[in-house]
Protein backbone atom coordinates (compact mmCIF):
# COMPACT_ATOMS: atom_id res chain seq x y z
CA UNK A 1 0.00 0.00 0.00
CA UNK A 2 2.70 2.29 0.75
CA UNK A 3 4.39 2.06 -2.61
CA UNK A 4 1.14 2.80 -4.26
CA UNK A 5 0.81 5.87 -2.24
CA UNK A 6 4.97 6.88 -3.23
CA UNK A 7 4.23 5.78 -6.81
CA UNK A 8 0.66 7.89 -6.83
CA UNK A 9 2.68 11.30 -5.66
CA UNK A 10 5.25 10.80 -8.01
CA UNK A 11 2.56 10.71 -10.72
CA UNK A 12 0.86 13.69 -9.60
CA UNK A 13 3.75 15.59 -9.17
CA UNK A 14 5.26 14.77 -12.76
CA UNK A 15 1.72 15.92 -13.75
CA UNK A 16 1.72 18.91 -11.80
CA UNK A 17 5.52 19.52 -13.13
CA UNK A 18 4.90 18.61 -16.78
CA UNK A 19 1.71 20.76 -16.97
CA UNK A 20 3.79 24.03 -15.80
CA UNK A 21 6.08 24.34 -18.11
CA UNK A 22 5.89 26.95 -20.37
CA UNK A 23 3.95 31.01 -20.12
CA UNK A 24 0.70 29.83 -22.13
CA UNK A 25 -0.17 26.53 -20.92
CA UNK A 26 -3.61 26.26 -20.69
CA UNK A 27 -3.43 23.20 -18.51
CA UNK A 28 -1.67 24.70 -16.09
CA UNK A 29 -3.39 23.98 -12.66
CA UNK A 30 -4.90 27.47 -10.84
CA UNK A 31 -3.61 28.19 -7.32
CA UNK A 32 -6.16 27.36 -4.51
CA UNK A 33 -8.13 30.35 -3.43
CA UNK A 34 -8.16 31.12 0.39
CA UNK A 35 -11.25 32.28 1.51
CA UNK A 36 -10.79 30.89 5.60
CA UNK A 37 -8.57 29.16 7.99
CA UNK A 38 -9.96 27.22 10.79
CA UNK A 39 -8.26 24.79 14.15
CA UNK A 40 -8.65 21.22 13.98
CA UNK A 41 -11.12 21.65 16.93
CA UNK A 42 -13.09 24.02 14.70
CA UNK A 43 -12.94 20.47 11.85
CA UNK A 44 -14.56 18.57 14.34
CA UNK A 45 -17.16 21.15 15.34
CA UNK A 46 -18.17 21.77 11.47
CA UNK A 47 -18.16 17.96 10.95
CA UNK A 48 -20.92 17.75 14.00
CA UNK A 49 -22.91 20.24 13.05
CA UNK A 50 -23.02 18.64 9.70
CA UNK A 51 -23.85 15.16 10.86
CA UNK A 52 -20.70 13.36 10.79
CA UNK A 53 -20.99 12.39 14.56
CA UNK A 54 -19.97 9.18 14.40
CA UNK A 55 -16.67 8.56 13.59
CA UNK A 56 -12.95 10.35 15.40
CA UNK A 57 -11.65 12.14 12.33
CA UNK A 58 -7.46 11.84 11.62
CA UNK A 59 -6.82 15.84 11.34
CA UNK A 60 -2.79 16.06 10.19
CA UNK A 61 -2.80 19.24 10.45
CA UNK A 62 -2.36 22.27 12.98
CA UNK A 63 -4.40 24.59 11.21
CA UNK A 64 -6.85 24.49 8.13
CA UNK A 65 -7.07 26.83 4.66
CA UNK A 66 -10.74 26.57 3.34
CA UNK A 67 -10.89 26.47 -0.31
CA UNK A 68 -13.87 27.90 -2.13
CA UNK A 69 -16.51 26.31 -3.05
CA UNK A 70 -16.20 28.26 -6.65
CA UNK A 71 -12.56 26.94 -6.73
CA UNK A 72 -14.21 23.56 -6.13
CA UNK A 73 -16.75 23.11 -8.59
CA UNK A 74 -14.95 24.43 -11.44
CA UNK A 75 -11.01 24.36 -11.24
CA UNK A 76 -10.09 21.65 -9.39
CA UNK A 77 -13.03 19.36 -11.17
CA UNK A 78 -11.71 20.46 -14.23
CA UNK A 79 -8.05 19.98 -13.12
CA UNK A 80 -8.45 16.84 -11.60
CA UNK A 81 -10.16 15.42 -14.34
CA UNK A 82 -7.33 16.77 -16.86
CA UNK A 83 -5.19 14.45 -14.24
CA UNK A 84 -7.34 11.64 -14.51
CA UNK A 85 -6.67 11.97 -18.51
CA UNK A 86 -3.30 12.17 -18.80
CA UNK A 87 -2.82 9.38 -16.55
CA UNK A 88 -5.09 7.09 -18.24
CA UNK A 89 -6.90 6.52 -15.05
CA UNK A 90 -10.72 7.88 -16.09
CA UNK A 91 -12.07 4.59 -16.10
CA UNK A 92 -13.23 2.82 -12.76
CA UNK A 93 -11.41 -0.92 -12.71
CA UNK A 94 -12.27 -2.97 -9.56
CA UNK A 95 -9.76 -3.33 -6.90
CA UNK A 96 -7.10 -1.75 -9.50
CA UNK A 97 -8.49 1.43 -9.89
CA UNK A 98 -11.79 1.89 -7.91
CA UNK A 99 -13.35 4.38 -5.17
CA UNK A 100 -10.35 4.46 -2.41
CA UNK A 101 -7.92 5.28 -5.29
CA UNK A 102 -9.69 7.44 -6.90
CA UNK A 103 -10.08 9.54 -3.37
CA UNK A 104 -7.04 9.18 -2.54
CA UNK A 105 -5.92 10.80 -5.62
CA UNK A 106 -7.85 13.70 -5.28
CA UNK A 107 -7.02 14.35 -1.67
CA UNK A 108 -3.29 14.45 -2.81
CA UNK A 109 -3.87 16.44 -5.72
CA UNK A 110 -5.64 18.92 -3.44
CA UNK A 111 -3.29 19.59 -1.39
CA UNK A 112 -0.48 19.82 -4.06
CA UNK A 113 -2.54 22.88 -5.45
CA UNK A 114 -2.43 24.00 -2.08
CA UNK A 115 1.40 23.64 -1.62
CA UNK A 116 1.69 25.35 -4.90
CA UNK A 117 -0.51 28.13 -3.90
CA UNK A 118 2.14 31.59 -4.39
CA UNK A 119 0.45 33.31 -1.82
CA UNK A 120 -0.90 30.79 0.27
CA UNK A 121 -1.25 31.08 4.56
CA UNK A 122 2.21 29.26 5.15
CA UNK A 123 2.23 26.58 6.91
CA UNK A 124 -1.47 25.53 6.68
CA UNK A 125 -2.96 22.05 5.21
CA UNK A 126 -5.97 22.41 3.28
CA UNK A 127 -9.81 21.33 4.45
CA UNK A 128 -10.32 18.64 1.87
CA UNK A 129 -9.99 15.21 3.27
CA UNK A 130 -10.82 11.39 2.22
CA UNK A 131 -14.25 10.15 3.55
CA UNK A 132 -15.22 6.23 3.68
CA UNK A 133 -19.01 5.34 4.24
CA UNK A 134 -21.91 3.21 3.42
CA UNK A 135 -24.26 3.97 1.19
CA UNK A 136 -27.75 3.43 1.17
CA UNK A 137 -27.84 1.18 -1.58
CA UNK A 138 -25.03 -1.01 0.53
CA UNK A 139 -21.47 -1.80 0.48
CA UNK A 140 -18.88 0.71 1.61
CA UNK A 141 -18.08 3.66 -0.94
CA UNK A 142 -15.25 6.16 -0.78
CA UNK A 143 -15.31 9.96 -1.64
CA UNK A 144 -13.68 12.95 -0.44
CA UNK A 145 -15.37 15.65 1.84
CA UNK A 146 -14.71 19.43 1.90
CA UNK A 147 -15.08 22.33 3.88
CA UNK A 148 -15.86 25.69 2.39
CA UNK A 149 -17.09 29.13 3.69
CA UNK A 150 -19.56 30.36 2.06
CA UNK A 151 -22.59 33.46 2.48
CA UNK A 152 -21.39 33.78 6.21
CA UNK A 153 -21.14 29.83 6.92
CA UNK A 154 -19.28 26.83 7.38
CA UNK A 155 -20.09 24.29 4.66
CA UNK A 156 -19.25 20.17 4.43
CA UNK A 157 -19.20 19.24 1.00
CA UNK A 158 -19.05 16.07 -1.05
CA UNK A 159 -16.74 15.18 -3.65
CA UNK A 160 -17.49 11.89 -5.76
CA UNK A 161 -13.93 11.60 -7.19
CA UNK A 162 -15.01 8.81 -10.00
CA UNK A 163 -16.93 11.27 -11.98
CA UNK A 164 -15.72 14.46 -10.31
CA UNK A 165 -19.44 16.14 -9.13
CA UNK A 166 -20.79 17.29 -6.02
CA UNK A 167 -23.13 14.80 -4.33
CA UNK A 168 -25.06 14.66 -1.11
CA UNK A 169 -25.20 12.13 1.38
CA UNK A 170 -28.29 11.10 3.46
CA UNK A 171 -28.58 11.33 7.00
CA UNK A 172 -28.05 7.82 7.57
CA UNK A 173 -24.80 7.57 5.13
CA UNK A 174 -23.35 10.68 7.39
CA UNK A 175 -23.84 8.28 10.43
CA UNK A 176 -22.08 5.96 8.85
CA UNK A 177 -18.49 6.90 8.08
CA UNK A 178 -16.13 4.55 9.04
CA UNK A 179 -12.94 6.13 7.96
CA UNK A 180 -12.20 10.11 7.86
CA UNK A 181 -8.46 11.51 7.08
CA UNK A 182 -8.39 15.54 6.64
Amino acid sequence: MKKYIILLLILVLSFIFGMTTGCNNKNTPTPVPITHIISPLDVCGILISNGITQVSPILSDHIYSLPSKEWVQTTFVKDYHNLLVSMKSENYVAEENDCDKFSTLAYAFAHILHHNTIDKIEKTGLAVGELWYSPDTGGGHAINIMIVYETNNYNVIFFEPQNQTIINLSTKEKESCSFLLF
